[in-house]
């Protein structure tokens, strides 16, 4: 898995809404810690769904999140192609 997908649907959001976000929390803040606990991974083909529980800490924010990705296989890279948080 190495990056999104120029498509990547993010929570409905547009991509570049879901960049700046990114962009924001990996910025902003001067120290991050970031945990994950894999629930599910599922895979078929050119496609698949991993399931985790993401820990986010920083200076600035904490949160624990139930995340899902779906990601596409394209040559020899996984590309996320759609992300959804707290489902």
């Amino acid at each position: 898995m190495k990056r999104p997908t120029p498509s990547l649907r993010a929570n409905a959001s547009s991509r570049a809404a879901w960049e700046k976000t990114r962009t924001e929390r990996i910025e902003a803040p001067k120290s991050i810690e970031v945990g994950i606990e894999m629930q599910s991974l599922t895979a078929e083909g050119n496609t698949a769904t991993a399931v985790f529980r993401q820990t986010y800490k920083s200076d600035v924010l904490r949160n624990v999140a139930r995340k899902t990705l779906k990601l596409e296989k394209v040559g020899n890279s996984w590309l996320i192609t759609q992300e959804r948080s707290g489902e």
